[in-house]
């Protein structure tokens, strides 16, 4: 298991050998109509100018390509995908009536959200664990973030 102190806003976490599996257990994905289930979306954030090998570049897909299986096998994952690049990306707003487009995403970060995962949680540790065990937890950082249940959804 893991083990945490919390140290100002983030929370340190020492794994152990083991502990990255991807995890088992009715805290992970209980039965629906249990009323405990939660969405949680998985965002990868990346750095696109990292210099990746095509062999490294090759088995982080096929680890991910894994992962899904696994994820979307157990009924954990509902749906997710990568993204293109932020360069080909537009921001839109309106402001007074007026529509301003501008090319991609502008921060000042070498990090950019670069694909997300959906999944179905009991709870917010199952979604960090399950987040953990993702391969891109070694090179990316992921950001878990509960989703809300549109009224209109309902």
């Amino acid at each position: 298991m893991y083990y945490g102190g919390r140290t100002g806003r983030f929370t340190t976490v020492t794994a152990r050998p083991g502990d990255l599996a991807v995890p088992v257990g009715s805290d992970i994905r209980p039965e629906r109509g249990t009323g405990k289930i939660m969405k949680y979306m998985l965002m990868f954030w990346v750095d696109e100018s990292a210099e990746v090998t095509a062999e490294e570049d090759a088995a982080m897909m096929i680890a991910v390509k894994s992962w899904v299986e696994q994820m979307t096998e157990r009924g954990v994952r509902l749906y997710g995908g990568p993204l293109r690049s932020a360069a080909e990306a537009s921001i839109v707003r309106v402001r007074d009536g007026e529509m301003l487009v501008c090319d991609g995403p502008f921060a000042e970060t070498k990090e950019q959200i670069g694909g997300y995962d959906v999944l179905e949680c009991a709870t917010r540790d199952a979604a960090v664990r399950l987040a953990a065990g993702h391969p891109l937890a070694r090179t990316a950082t992921i950001e878990v973030r509960p989703l809300w249940d549109a009224p209109w959804d309902h």
